[in-house]
């Protein structure tokens, strides 16, 4: 959730404002007869003059995970928070398998079309306590803008004054999603953790479908 945005619920559709623009997503769940499975699907349309990304996220307790399966790669739940980028196409699965001997399939159907300046970049994480899907567009290139990511700070950008000196001097490059890519150990990551993103405009519409299988 962004911190200047609002929400709001019309009918079916929701409303996602923010001082440079508005998104409406339209989400629908529908349960198989034996409710082993659903169907998640949801449609998009709107546009944000500046945007850090866009992201559908799926979230499950590493408590009842083995492992994770993704086109042949094992996974297995570390604490690390570090961000993983599999090669991820529409079709493909993830699997997570259970602590029961069952097992969760997830399979994506990506039908959202972006601005050309943006990309698809799925990825997944094992943050403390939990493992993070996240189907996420991405701009290629931008305006560059600094975040302090700890909670204590809400993830807010920093000042103005130390982003133009970051700008100035190359540093706001050298961390270009530092947290993501090099986490920092959970005791400084409480204290300062200093990421820079590219911003720019999104336009997005199109439909994202999610099946997700209990096998």
């Amino acid at each position: 959730m962004c911190l200047n945005s609002s929400f709001a619920q019309e009918g079916n559709t929701i409303r996602i404002t923010l001082k440079t623009g508005e998104v409406l997503v339209n989400p629908s769940l529908e349960f198989d007869d034996e409710n082993t499975g659903c169907i998640f699907d949801t449609v998009v349309s709107g546009s944000i003059e500046m945007a850090m990304d866009f992201v559908i996220r799926v979230k499950l307790a590493s408590s009842y995970v083995r492992n994770v399966e993704i086109n042949g790669s094992n996974l297995t739940h570390k604490n690390s928070n570090k961000y993983m980028y599999p090669s991820l196409n529409s079709g493909d699965f993830i699997i997570f398998n259970l602590n029961d001997g069952r097992a969760l399939k997830i399979r994506f159907n990506n039908l959202i079309q972006v601005d050309k300046n943006w990309c698809f970049k799925p990825y997944i994480r094992d943050e403390v306590g939990s493992w993070i899907l996240h189907f996420r567009f991405l701009p290629k290139y931008g305006q560059l803008g600094t975040k302090n990511c700890v909670s204590w700070y809400r993830s807010q950008p920093i000042p103005k004054f130390f982003q133009n000196i970051f700008d100035y001097s190359g540093y706001s490059k050298n961390i270009l999603y530092k947290s993501e890519i090099s986490p920092r150990g959970p005791i400084l990551r409480r204290v300062l953790n200093l990421t820079s993103y590219y911003f720019a405009r999104l336009g997005i519409a199109g439909q994202f479908k999610l099946r997700i299988d209990y096998v």
